[in-house]
């Protein structure tokens, strides 16, 4: 036996038919959440921020149930002083881009740029140590565990680009998301946007 609602109330609509909703309206907004989770994807803002928070010394806090930093006041305490925090990040922000990520780039060429990037920071530190902070024995002396996370970052970041396969993912991202737009189905879950679209 067929279920059925009871009859409506005058001007209420009829809850045993299908609604309809404006087919460009429900696209618009899928579009914008795809447009948003791409752009999120390839935004490396946070990856630079925090290496820019560790070079200052902030101590990492989950405020509000998110994570935050603790900025630190001390100088003292910096792992380097701003000049050298510029002169880090200067160097860094010429790899870490978009254009680079969204490129195709052979293992051995990731090796290359990750090693170049070494030489560049390590020259930085030994030519201008006592201008970038790196001005006591200790500093001088623990040099590497300065040097050595930021590679590792730098390494997985550039790995990203690796035979393409950042660009890739973004491709059927984009096809995964715009078959379920195109589903004439309704309350379908997207994967990787969490919500549900009725």
């Amino acid at each position: 036996m067929e279920f059925k609602y009871p009859p409506q109330q005058p001007g209420q609509p009829d809850p045993n038919q299908a609604q309809q909703f404006p087919v460009a309206q429900t696209l618009s907004f899928r579009d914008d959440q795809k447009d948003d989770l791409i752009r999120f994807q390839l935004d490396l803002s946070k990856t630079k921020s925090d290496i820019r928070h560790w070079l200052r010394g902030d101590e990492p806090i989950v405020k509000d149930g998110k994570e935050d930093w603790s900025v630190n006041k001390n100088t003292k305490y910096q792992v380097l002083n701003d000049f050298g925090i510029r002169e880090v990040m200067r160097i860094i922000n010429m790899y870490l881009t978009k254009d680079v990520i969204m490129g195709s780039i052979s293992e051995p060429m990731i090796n290359r740029m990750t090693q170049d990037i070494a030489y560049e920071l390590n020259g930085l530190f030994f030519s201008k140590h006592d201008e970038i902070g790196l001005d006591t024995p200790s500093k001088k002396k623990n040099y590497t565990t300065i040097l050595v996370p930021i590679m590792h970052i730098i390494y997985i970041t550039l790995g990203r680009a690796k035979d393409g396969e950042e660009r890739k993912g973004i491709t059927e991202t984009r096809n995964i998301i715009e078959s379920y737009v195109n589903t004439p189905q309704s309350g379908v879950k997207i994967p990787f946007l969490g919500r549900r679209f009725k």
